[in-house]
């Protein structure tokens, strides 16, 4: 059985402050911010979470393969960059974005 203090991956900072360095990142770590996404989008059967990031990013794995599965909702990925797509806010597609840039969405 899977504890909830055990290392679940590992993330490399960016070093944008200082020297780049590995982060252990628990399974209590990840389920706590699926936790927060999912009860501040109010998540449910019907929510359909969209994001730019890929999946090989921590926060585009997160949220759109585990945090789907785990409240058996969908994801869609945002696949172009076009100014006008880009800034539509994502309820006009019945969609919650699944990622911290909250502001990007909000007029």
């Amino acid at each position: 059985m899977v504890k909830n203090a055990e290392p679940a991956n590992s993330q490399y900072t960016s070093g944008s402050t200082g020297t780049p360095k590995g982060v252990m990142i628990s399974h209590a770590n990840i389920l706590s911010n699926m936790a927060v996404i999912a009860e501040a989008s109010n998540a449910d059967a019907s929510t359909v979470f969209v994001s730019w990031l890929p999946v090989f990013h921590d926060i585009g794995f997160f949220g759109k393969v585990l945090l789907p599965i785990q409240h058996e909702t969908r994801a869609q990925d945002l696949v172009t960059w076009a100014p006008a797509a880009t800034a539509r806010p994502p309820r006009q597609a019945a969609c919650v974005p699944s990622c911290p840039a909250w502001s990007m969405f909000l007029f």
